[in-house]
């Protein structure tokens, strides 16, 4: 029963993970790169964007 917890538990963390990776992936895609502005700040707004996903899993 604890190993079947102790996957149950991994399985929800690679999942949530992923899904908020990918709600990244599709702001970045949908809003960030549609901007009128230069492709190096679009870059370095994409790149905050990633960021700062790695640093709240990372604290969390």
């Amino acid at each position: 029963m604890k190993v079947l917890k102790i996957y149950a538990l991994f399985s929800l963390l690679l999942l949530t993970l992923w899904a908020s990776l990918m709600l990244i992936l599709i702001i970045v895609e949908k809003y960030i790169l549609k901007l009128k502005i230069s492709s190096a700040e679009r870059s370095i707004i994409g790149m905050s964007l990633y960021f700062l996903w790695l640093l709240g899993w990372y604290y969390i």
